[in-house]
């Protein structure tokens, strides 16, 4: 067992497939420390602000029974101008809080690639597939700007959230900005 993991996420917005990892990662570990970027503006990639991604995940995280004790949530302000490139910026910041025996846990080839060019202790992990497939938040932001179902994605309260928030009107009006 990991004492302390640190999990790097977008949660544009969180899903089912989030929620299987951080349960994963939590049997692995004595503390989960999870970072959200906070970017300076909307896109496509990022509708959501940090605060708004952060009390998504924890939404998720209550509705699928999960004991907060354990983890901690932490956003961090992405740089206009820095000289690290944005990853080891983020790890810098995680560490600062989480303290030197952190190891990064990361499905994503290469993130994982770039943090061992930076000397940072990271794990990687086999994606985990949901009974759903393959989910993605691209996945969900697009069929919310289709209009289409994303229920079997995403736990109640955050569907409600959603659609009584601003934010299914912003990722549409992101995405006919595209078009």
């Amino acid at each position: 067992m990991v004492r302390k993991i640190g999990f790097i996420g977008r949660f544009q917005p969180t899903h089912i497939g989030h929620i299987k990892t951080i349960k994963y990662l939590l049997k692995k570990c004595d503390e989960l420390f999870i970072v959200i970027p906070s970017f300076r503006s909307f896109t496509i990639e990022n509708p959501l602000s940090g605060n708004e991604s952060k009390k998504i995940l924890i939404m998720s995280l209550k509705d699928s029974n999960i004991d907060l004790k354990k983890i901690h949530i932490n956003l961090v302000r992405q740089p206009k101008y820095n000289k690290l490139p944005k990853l080891k910026y983020t790890y810098n910041k995680i560490r600062d809080f989480a303290g030197e025996e952190l190891v990064i846990f990361t499905a994503n080839k290469n993130v994982y690639s770039k943090l061992i060019e930076n000397n940072i202790r990271v794990k990687l992990f086999k994606r985990i597939i949901s009974s759903k497939g393959k989910i993605s938040a691209t996945k969900i932001r697009e069929l919310i700007s289709k209009n289409e179902n994303i229920d079997c994605f995403l736990t109640i309260s955050v569907i409600k959230y959603l659609e009584d928030g601003r934010i299914y009107n912003r990722i549409k009006n992101l995405y006919n900005k595209k078009n």
